[in-house]
């Protein structure tokens, strides 16, 4: 269950597939997983699922900082 109006697909780094059991099932949960390491190919990676995810009737949900942060640090976007 959830408290939003529609499901949710997360945008997350590649990296989160090999964690073992973590990783498998958030692989099959069918969201988007990106290289972040590959600048502007992560984003057409991220345009391209995109329009599957709408097609499911899921919101995209990211994460703008990229990284987790300590409380009241600040990073540039």
């Amino acid at each position: 269950a959830s408290f939003l109006p529609k499901p949710v697909c997360f945008i997350f780094k590649r990296e989160l597939l090999f964690i073992p059991c973590f990783g498998w099932g958030i692989f099959l949960l069918k969201m988007i997983h990106i290289n972040r390491k590959s600048g502007r190919e992560a984003i057409k990676t991220i345009i391209e699922e995109a329009s599957t995810q709408f097609s499911y009737g899921r919101w995209i949900v990211f994460f703008p900082e990229g990284t987790r942060v300590s409380p009241g640090e600040k990073k540039p976007y």
